[in-house]
């Protein structure tokens, strides 16, 4: 382990630069004292804002700035928002990895990786008298305050809890205290609950549900946010662990907050949320997740929560000044993680998605504020970058709107109004039972919401509902990022060849170089298999990330780059950088790219012609090479002589190799989002020498 350790130092101090390494050092030994500080200070004060805290003077009202969509554009909707609406009414919340369950204290999880905690249930509830025992004694009083407000009988969510292994952190806690080592536990699925990302699109379907309904939505809405406030006083407990997490609460409940207002928010909830946005605000500006040398998503959603919430709050001279630092910091942001060709930065298609979303969302509602307009709008290489990253996404996805998932996807969003799911057949269904973060792969709405950003649409909501078809070429490069596109009528063909991103980092880069994924009519065939978990399972997600599951060439069982075992920070770092993979030349018919992984070249030649996709591998000769192909579970393979029969509804395929010493069809893993995997089947290939060439042909059924 230690030796694990060193060579993770090792690769840290390749990355960032020496004086800045330096600093880090200093900072880092200085964090006891701060704490011990920081530890006497909150124990002299309760933690919760009141109306002498903020800077404008209450009582006071948040600016609306979400207009209600047309009634014509949000019908072909509605039906599926007043399903959610419906299991929402009855305590329900879709937690990730797990589907639709009542979030409760007391709640029976099924356990994750031989690692199951149990929680008791609450007793007594009524008057709030529970939360002595788990909140610190200066947040009592202003919990029970809030607790108060709920309409009555609700039982309290439990906000703490890894649902699926059980493990529970404590409100009690400090967020700098927190630890994240106990097996099994996951705190991404506390995390992603915590986010509040429901609420805008019940806030939404307020405008569609039917009248019996719509009282009970806005009660849900109320009591979550009230039940939220009560039981995570600021600075406490794992919804506070991060400035990101809170930055994306911070977002969803100023969204919510404006369009629940005409539908009759209470007056009294308005006003205790506003203070709960401040609070957050002040969080998340005093726990920025930048950091010199190396940062990434995490600090452009503190920048994008502070610049939804700056346009709604109250004018003053700090609202202002927040307005003016998030301009400016967006600006900055936007060049340092998004790359000429309009990819993101951090060698992932998910993670360029959910960092689009918050450029995009960000820059609508900083640009509706004075300050920010005036900044904005003299940078014209911004909106430039901004329609080279609309491009990018619209691009990087098949024509069903689902996007491959090269380097790591665990589904997160930053703003979400539309239900989308990955089903061509199917374009606008919820697949909400029993996983409805299945949904998470479309970006339609994504490049809907940059193209809106981009004409500076007034109504974006409706910009949103409408179903603007998006253009894809026959081809696309984005050599920067490391991604290549060949499309027909039926195929759509991508190839992976580029940098691990992050600068070097690597945090959120798999393995994957050359691999390819095909798509015929929009459904998948040849997948990328995805991520599965992060914490909760180490050695799963070092498996995820490896050479062998990605549909490409390994050599000899030696990865294209190395990583530390263990957990922790190990699992975002990648300790090499030799692949140096490029794409070489792109027609519309043709990639040519490479890799040096292994030292010597690794070339892979994909041609696209009707009904038939080739693929060519030249490389060293090795003592044993294996050729990948994974499939997709919806695909069903059975291996005939010399080549594997492949079963989608909409083709019948045939996979054959002349050059193969051996064909095999070998089990597999698929993880559609983050927490979730299936079996599948993957194709293993053994060349017969240095040189290999695959056919995949296909018979499209009418």
């Amino acid at each position: 382990m230690r030796g694990a350790v060193n060579t993770l130092r090792r690769r840290q101090l390749e990355v960032v630069p020496i004086p800045v390494a330096l600093r880090k050092v200093f900072r880092r030994a200085l964090t006891p004292l701060v704490q011990q500080w920081r530890m006497h200070r909150t124990q002299q004060r309760q933690p919760y804002a009141t109306a002498h805290d903020v800077p404008w003077t209450m009582p006071a009202t948040l600016a609306s700035h979400l207009q209600p969509p047309q009634p014509v554009h949000l019908r072909p909707w509605s039906g599926m928002l007043q399903q959610i609406a419906t299991k929402c009414c009855d305590g329900k919340f879709p937690v990730l990895g797990l589907g639709w369950i009542v979030p409760q204290h007391g709640y029976q999880p099924p356990g994750f990786d031989g690692a199951r905690y149990d929680a008791p249930p609450l007793e007594e509830i009524e008057r709030g008298a529970w939360l002595d025992e788990y909140l610190p004694s200066t947040a009592v009083p202003r919990a029970r305050w809030l607790w108060c407000m709920i309409q009555q009988p609700h039982a309290p969510y439990d906000w703490q809890r890894d649902f699926r292994s059980g493990y529970r952190w404590s409100e009690r806690c400090k967020h700098w205290q927190l630890r994240f080592d106990a097996a099994g536990a996951d705190p991404k699925v506390p995390w992603e609950l915590g986010r509040l990302q429901l609420l805008p699109l019940l806030a939404l379907a307020l405008n569609c549900v039917s009248s019996t309904l719509r009282p009970a939505v806005l009660s849900a809405i109320e009591t979550t946010l009230l039940d939220f406030a009560a039981q995570n006083p600021p600075g406490y407990g794992i919804q506070w662990a991060l400035g990101m997490e809170a930055a994306l609460r911070l977002a969803a409940i100023a969204v919510t907050l404006d369009l629940a207002a005409p539908h009759g928010l209470d007056a009294r909830v308005s006003e205790a949320m506003l203070l709960s946005l401040y609070d957050h605000a002040c969080f998340v500006l005093g726990n920025l997740e930048w950091s010199e040398g190396m940062r990434g998503n995490h600090y452009l959603a503190c920048i994008a929560g502070l610049s939804v919430a700056a346009a709604y709050f109250p004018a003053c001279q700090w609202t202002a000044q927040l307005r003016y630092w998030c301009a400016e910091q967006l600006r900055t942001e936007a060049r340092y993680q998004f790359l000429p060709d309009g990819g993101n930065f951090e060698a992932s298609l998910a993670y360029h998605r959910f960092s689009a979303e918050m450029l995009g969302w960000a820059t609508w509602f900083v640009n509706r504020t004075p300050e920010g307009h005036d900044i904005l709008e003299r940078d014209r290489e911004f909106w430039h970058l901004l329609e080279r990253v609309a491009t990018f996404t619209e691009q990087t996805t098949y024509r069903s709107g689902i996007a491959p998932q090269l380097g790591d996807n665990d589904s997160g969003r930053f703003l979400s109004f539309l239900p989308l799911a990955d089903d061509p057949d199917a374009y606008n269904t919820w697949h909400a039972d029993p996983r409805p973060y299945l949904s998470q792969r479309n970006h339609r709405e994504t490049c809907t919401l940059l193209r809106a950003v981009c004409r500076n649409e007034e109504r974006i909501l409706d910009a949103l509902l409408v179903d603007q078809t998006q253009h894809r070429r026959a081809s696309f490069c984005a050599h920067t990022f490391g991604v290549a596109v060949i499309r027909n009528a039926e195929a759509e063909v991508f190839l992976r060849a580029g940098s691990i991103g992050q600068r070097g980092k690597g945090g959120h880069a798999h393995n994957d170089q050359l691999s390819i994924t095909l798509a015929l009519a929009g459904q998948e065939v040849i997948a990328d298999p995805g991520t599965g978990v992060y914490l909760a399972q180490p050695a799963l997600r070092n498996r995820f990330r490896s050479t062998r599951m990605h549909s490409s060439l390994e050599l000899d069982s030696v990865e294209q780059e190395t990583w530390c075992e263990g957990g922790g920070e190990a699992l975002f770092w990648l300790t090499s950088d030799r692949a140096h993979a490029r794409i070489v030349a792109l027609t519309e018919h043709l990639i040519i790219a490479e890799h040096t992984a292994w030292h010597l070249p690794h070339r892979r030649i994909v041609r696209l012609g009707d009904n038939v996709l080739s693929i060519e591998d030249y490389f060293a000769a090795p003592s044993q090479a294996v050729i990948w192909f994974h499939l997709h579970p919806h695909v069903h393979a059975e291996k005939t002589g010399d080549e594997v029969h492949l079963e989608i509804p909409q083709a019948h395929v045939i996979l054959a190799s002349s050059d193969a010493a051996t064909i095999a069809l070998e089990e597999s893993l698929y993880s559609h989002s983050y927490g979730i995997w299936t079996p599948t089947h993957a194709i293993a290939i053994q060349p017969s020498g240095p040189h290999a060439e695959v056919t995949i042909r296909w018979q499209m059924r009418s």
